[in-house]
Parts: C-alpha cells; structure tokens; sequence
C-alpha cells in the first residue's frame, strides 16, 4: 500500500498486520475491527509505530495523548526537521491513532 490514497476508505475487517504503509493516507480511514493490529508506518525519515493509545515516531514511544498535547517548541526540541515534520503529518498521524484506538475500544 506505499503511496496509497486511503481517504475516506472503509478498512474495516481488514488485516493490516505485515501491510506496508510507507506514505499512504489513512485520514477518514474506518479502520473498525482491524485486528487490532498495531500501524507500522514509514514516514520520511522517521519510522511510526501506533498500538493502543501510543505512538512512537523515530525513537520516542509516547501516548498519542502526550502527542497530540506537545507545543511547536517542544517538537522542534526533538530534531531540526521535526517541527516540519509534525506539521506534515500531524493531522493524519492522529486520526490513524484515533481509529487504531476504536478499534480496540469496540
């Protein structure tokens, strides 16, 4: 699935385990009953693992909370690109743990 579009794609039931996500669009994405199987995800430089109300980007393993929380400076603390990074990718990166996250909820 590199470089796949799924916007607004109905995932439910599927089994993502071993899928390779490098670059795809998982904003609207239904998720629902996906096996709860965690997200791997390369994305630019940094590799994204999502399971269960957590996300680690690179190398920092954070609740998505803690994620969706952090400032513009703090990000840009982490690393030079990380602020270009974030603001790339924040909004998709949290609605695919959002969804991760109901399908463990469900």
């Amino acid at each position: 699935l590199r470089g796949a579009n799924l916007l607004g794609a109905n995932l439910r039931d599927a089994d993502l385990r071993d899928a390779y996500l490098r670059d795809a669009d998982l904003r609207g994405a239904n998720l629902r009953d996906a096996n709860d199987a965690p997200l791997l995800l390369q994305v630019g430089p940094w590799p994204v693992y999502i399971h269960r109300g957590y996300m680690r980007i690179g190398c920092k393993w954070l609740s998505v909370d803690k994620w969706r929380n952090f400032t513009d400076q703090e990000i840009s603390e982490m690393d030079d690109h990380a602020l270009d990074f974030w603001r790339s990718h924040r909004e998709w990166l949290l609605a695919a743990c959002d969804a991760q996250m109901a399908t463990v909820r469900d």
